[in-house]
């Protein structure tokens, strides 16, 4: 339905008022969260070694970062903006020491 000049404000006020109602109600269309920038987490010029297997927990996507034959000491950096929400220590086992970053929207990262 239209809206023209020449029907009564009335109507004119129902057809608007139930257009935003159903937005209302019905909820407009949701806008895709933005994903972050990510980058490697670590200052460039530097070299490092990334390596991963199917069998890698939790997930096939992890990777694996190691610095020459001894990464310790070595900087790394958030892939992308974060807040630090877990400091986790699992020793000797799996991931021993990380942080797991926030970026938002449903993103996290460990480090």
């Amino acid at each position: 339905m239209s809206l023209s000049a020449g029907q009564p404000r009335a109507a004119r006020w129902v057809v608007v008022t139930t257009a935003v109602a159903s937005l209302v109600w019905f909820g407009a269309p949701a806008m895709a969260a933005a994903k972050p920038t990510f980058q490697m987490p670590f200052a460039c010029g530097e070299r490092w070694e990334g390596s991963t297997r199917p069998s890698h927990s939790p997930s096939s996507l992890s990777v694996d970062w190691n610095r020459d034959a001894n990464d310790e000491g070595h900087l790394v950096v958030a892939s992308a903006a974060a807040v630090v929400t877990s400091v986790v220590d699992l020793g000797d086992s799996s991931y021993g020491l990380y942080i797991v970053l926030d970026h938002g929207n449903g993103w996290t990262t460990l480090h």
